[in-house]
C-alpha cells in the first residue's frame, strides 16, 4: 500500500468513526517505534486538509526498561517532534521498581503507568482525545490470544476502535485511526516518506506469548493453512466488534433509564442466579460513575465483588472507589452514592 493510500484510510475512518473532530486537540501517544511515528506523520500530514485542522501533541513515557536504549528512545522522539512542530512532553518511570514494590507483573505496572501519564499528558495539553497506533497486526494478535486463554463473543474483537481512558466529569478517549492498517503497510508508508524509527529489540523475545503468535503462530497458519488468514482474522474482529457495540449500546440504555427511574438516586438491578456477565457488570458501573460524575476506570477487584453481589446471597453491601456503593438487599442490588 503507498503513502499516499496509507494517509487516505487513515482520513477515511476517522471521518467515518468520528474518532477526531475537525479542529480538535489530539495528543498522540508516541513510543518512538514503527507504529506510533507512521500515526504521527500521517496524522501531521492530514492536519493541514480542509475539514481536519487538528492540533496535534505528542506524549512519551520512558519505562527505563531497556537502559540507555530507553533514553535513546525519549531522545529521538523529543527530536521527531521537533522537525514536525509538534509540542512533546516525557516522563520517565521506574517501571520494574513500581512492578516490584506492588507485586504485579512488569507489563501491568507498564500498562497502568501508562495510562496514568497519558491522563496527565492529556490534560496539561488540553486534550479530551489520545490517539494510539495499534494496527491490524496488533488486533488480530489480540484475537488469538483471548482465545488461547478463554474470552467472551465481545472479546472476539480484539482491540476496539476506540474506548475510555478516563470517565466521568472530564473524560478522555483513546482512539485507534490505524486499526485497519497492516504492520506492513506501515513500514512501506514509512520509507516512502525516509521516516526513520526505533526498534525495540524485545519485540523479537519469543518467550512472550504475544511475540510467539506474532513471529511463529500467524506465519504458520498464513503459510499453511490459508494466504488469506490474517484479513480473515481481521474481519471476524470487526464482525465481532461490531455486534458487540450495538449489545453495548442496548445495554448502556438499559442502565441509564434504571438509573432514571430512580430519578438518578440509583441505579437497581436485578440479582441474578446465574450472575452477571463481565460486560453487564462493567457497564452498569460504568453508567453509574457516570451519572454521579466519577472519574477513572475501575479496578478489576472492584468488578469482581460487584459481580458476586449480583448473584442472590444475604443483605451485603460494597464500597466502591469515588463515593459510591452497592447494596444487595432482596431480590436487587442498590448501586448509588453513600447516604
Amino acid at each position: 500500500m503507498s503513502g499516499v493510500s496509507v494517509e487516505k484510510t487513515v482520513l477515511r475512518e476517522v471521518r467515518a468513526r468520528r474518532l477526531i473532530e475537525p479542529g480538535e486537540p489530539v495528543l498522540v501517544a508516541l513510543s518512538g517505534g514503527p507504529d506510533s511515528v507512521a500515526l504521527l506523520s500521517a496524522l501531521k500530514s492530514l492536519a493541514g486538509r480542509r475539514g481536519c485542522g487538528w492540533l496535534l501533541f505528542a506524549a512519551h513515557l520512558n519505562h527505563r526498561l531497556r537502559g540507555r536504549s530507553s533514553d535513546r528512545d525519549e531522545r529521538f522522539c523529543r527530536r521527531l517532534c521537533g522537525e514536525l512542530d509538534v509540542p512533546f512532553r516525557s516522563e520517565a518511570v521506574d517501571v520494574r521498581r513500581i512492578a516490584g514494590a506492588r507485586g504485579i507483573s512488569i507489563e501491568t505496572a507498564a500498562r497502568e503507568a501508562r495510562r496514568a501519564f497519558l491522563v496527565r499528558a492529556a490534560d496539561g495539553f488540553g486534550c479530551a482525545t489520545v490517539a494510539v497506533a495499534h494496527q491490524a497486526d496488533d488486533r488480530i494478535e489480540t484475537l488469538l490470544f483471548r482465545l488461547c486463554r478463554g474470552t467472551s463473543a465481545g472479546g472476539l474483537s480484539g482491540i476496539e476502535w476506540e474506548s475510555p481512558l478516563r470517565t466521568g466529569l472530564r473524560p478522555i478517549r483513546l482512539v485507534r485511526p490505524l486499526l485497519s492498517l497492516f504492520r506492513s503497510d506501515l513500514l512501506e508508508y514509512l520509507r516512502e516518506k525516509g521516516r526513520p524509527f526505533r526498534r525495540d529489540a524485545t519485540n523479537r523475545d519469543l518467550k512472550i506469548p504475544r511475540n510467539y503468535i506474532r513471529h511463529r503462530i500467524i506465519p504458520a497458519l498464513a503459510g499453511r493453512v490459508h494466504p488469506g488468514t490474517r484479513l480473515a482474522l481481521w474481519r471476524l474482529a470487526e464482525s465481532a466488534g461490531e455486534t458487540s457495540g450495538r449489545e453495548k449500546r442496548s445495554r448502556l440504555s438499559l442502565f441509564r433509564a434504571c438509573a432514571g427511574l430512580g430519578l438518578c438516586g440509583e441505579l437497581r438491578l436485578p440479582v441474578e442466579a446465574e450472575g452477571y456477565d463481565a460486560d453487564d457488570v462493567r457497564d452498569a458501573l460504568a453508567v453509574a460513575r457516570e451519572v454521579w460524575r466519577v472519574e477513572g476506570p475501575p479496578s478489576s477487584e472492584d468488578l469482581r465483588r460487584l459481580g458476586a453481589l449480583l448473584r442472590p446471597g444475604p443483605a451485603a453491601r460494597l464500597d466502591l472507589p469515588g463515593g459510591l456503593i452497592a447494596e444487595r438487599g432482596g431480590r436487587s442490588v442498590r448501586i448509588g452514592p453513600r447516604r
